[in-house]
């Protein structure tokens, strides 16, 4: 008997496996094409987001340039006492400390009640209550209706009477006096107005705050001599 032949290899049968092959290759050439189209165009947004940004910021600062400047407020001390009082709401002037003072409220031309704000301590400030007090009636006043008008009727302000222990820099007449607000805040002459500071070896005794020279003192807290006014934020 003769051999069997060797069994020969079909030609169809590489041609359909290269088309296999070609076909694996371009799908792999087309997913990478795919992706490094999708890296480029992701590289593209993200430079033109930045050249927007680069762009509102050139506006911005040129919008700034090209602003008027703002003039600093006048000295309080360029107004004298009738012009003060007739000064619109919102109204701001410098004191010779430095401190800027704003009208916040105004309840009446003239002769209303007005509250300031010292805008370095952000302290509210109101005018003068009506009468004469005790201290021990004067604790009880910037919480009651009938300081209302001296607060100038403004809502969601925390009114107290004012610390004023001269030893403590951060008392609220220590403060405001160091700020200049006997420049610029209503009815400070010839009046005295309670702090809420008891003398700690005298508890019949509290500070005092004097309109005309401003150096805090102590007075018997029965003393119904003494006027009140409010500081609030």
């Amino acid at each position: 008997m003769k051999p069997k032949d060797r069994q020969k290899t079909s030609p169809m049968w590489l041609l359909r496996g290269c088309a296999a092959l070609l076909a694996v290759f371009t799908s792999l050439t087309a997913t990478h094409a795919a992706t490094s189209d999708d890296v480029q165009l992701q590289k593209l947004q993200e430079e033109n987001t930045a050249l927007k940004k680069a762009n509102e910021e050139l506006k911005g600062l040129n919008t700034n340039l090209g602003a008027e400047p703002v003039p600093p407020p006048q000295p309080c001390a360029n107004l004298d006492e009738p012009e003060l009082r007739l000064v619109p709401e919102g109204f701001q002037c410098m004191t010779s400390k430095g401190v800027v003072f704003r009208l916040v409220k105004r309840t009446m031309a003239r002769k209303g009640k007005e509250v300031w704000q010292d805008t370095k301590s952000d302290l509210l400030i109101s005018d003068v209550l009506d009468g004469l007090h005790t201290h021990y009636q004067a604790e009880k006043l910037c919480a009651h209706d009938s300081s209302l008008e001296a607060r100038g009727y403004l809502s969601n302000v925390s009114w107290r009477l004012p610390a004023g222990n001269p030893k403590n820099k951060d008392d609220d007449y220590v403060t405001l006096e160091s700020n200049g607000f006997r420049e610029v805040v209503p009815r400070m002459r010839d009046r005295w107005f309670w702090s809420s500071s008891i003398i700690n070896f005298a508890v019949d005794y509290a500070y005092y705050f004097p309109g005309n020279g401003g150096v805090i003192k102590g007075d018997s807290r029965n003393n119904p001599g003494d006027a009140v006014r409010c500081v609030g934020r």
